[in-house]
Order: C-alpha cells, then structure tokens, then sequence
C-alpha cells in the first residue's frame, strides 16, 4: 500500500501466501478510504465505498453514524 501524500506515512500493509486470493477491488477501496479521511478529518466504516456515509472520531460522532444506518 502507498503511503498516505498529506502525512508521508505508511497507513496500511498486506502480505499474503502465493495460495491464498487477493482481492484488487479491496485494495483499491483502502486507498480510496485513506485518501479521503487524509482529506477531510474522518473515519471511513468498514465496507466504506466514495460517497457512502463516513463518521466523526469521537462517542458522539460514532453515535449519530451507527444511529442513521439503523
């Protein structure tokens, strides 16, 4: 994974064994994730897509996400 431009700093890194499957889509969206929280001071949920809801890091942030995906 390349490192996040805003901080110079490595965010994410995946090895895997030759026999085990790799998904490009997932990598893809990784970037896409850290890209977008270096740019705009949030947290990304798992399975965050562009455009989908993303989240305050702090108890009420958090909360007023998982309460609006209810």
């Amino acid at each position: 994974m390349r490192p996040s431009r805003a901080q110079g700093k490595l965010k994410s890194m995946q090895i895997n064994q030759n026999d085990v499957g790799r998904s490009v889509d997932e990598i893809l969206r990784l970037v896409d994730a850290y890209e977008y929280v270096s740019k705009h001071d949030v947290v990304c949920p798992a399975n965050w897509r562009p455009g989908e809801k993303t989240m305050r890091a702090d108890p009420i942030g958090s909360r007023e996400y998982f309460r609006s995906i209810v």
